[in-house]
């Protein structure tokens, strides 16, 4: 039954109870209306109907009595819908625990670590090949610390982008406190977090051994 419905019962509940109590109902009004075909509603049964509209919205038009029913609280978000990179380090630590439990998730992990060490390693030996190669032009060591300076600004810019890959590589893992970010609180957190999962991958390794 629609508010419209419950609006014109109501009418005609009030206009039963004005009448005489042993009267007919309306013979237009429908018969779902009524308890029983046995006459108008009783004292009991219109009360028990205000109270029903009590509950609904904009029910405070319909009786001056019933004060506005306030809304139901919001239910807070369950760990299935909670934004896992707004968790602080406490929460994630349990859910970091409970993904280690996966052989899966720990090799994906480690291959992300893989890839990161590969990257650094072949950082370094282009960067000590480059420096090589300026000694060996005969460069002033102002020009040679110049272009070493400009090498590390874009070796900065590969580390970011890397850092970058990863932070959504990990998000999309379900590790906890992880996005894309370069505030240094929320990387602080990660970096807490990385401990934790490298304390699994070195398990992982003295298992293995």
């Amino acid at each position: 039954m629609d508010q419209k419905d419950l609006e014109s019962l109501l009418a005609t509940l009030r206009q039963a109870q004005d009448s005489n109590p042993g009267a007919p109902a309306h013979p237009d009004q429908p018969a779902q209306l009524h308890h029983s075909g046995e006459g108008a509603p009783s004292q009991h049964q219109l009360n028990s109907l205000l109270t029903t509209l009590s509950a609904l919205p904009d029910a405070g038009t319909h009786s001056h009595s019933q004060s506005p029913v306030p809304p139901a609280p919001a239910h807070p978000l369950n760990s299935r819908t909670k934004d896992l990179s707004q968790l602080t380090f406490q929460e994630a630590v349990p859910r970091v625990n409970a993904l280690a439990m996966d052989p899966h998730f720990l090799e994906q992990v480690e291959q992300l670590w893989d890839e990161q060490r590969t990257f650094e390693l072949r950082q370094k030996d282009e960067r000590n090949r480059y420096e090589r190669e300026l000694r060996q032009s005969g460069v002033s060591p102002v020009i040679k610390s110049q272009r070493l300076r400009e090498w590390d600004r874009r070796l900065l810019v590969r580390w970011a982008q890397l850092q970058g890959e990863q932070q959504e590589k990990l998000r999309a893992l379900g590790v906890p406190t992880f996005q894309q970010t370069t505030d240094p609180t929320l990387l602080k957190r990660q970096e807490r977090v990385i401990d934790v999962l490298v304390g699994f991958l070195e398990d992982r390794a003295e298992d293995g051994e």
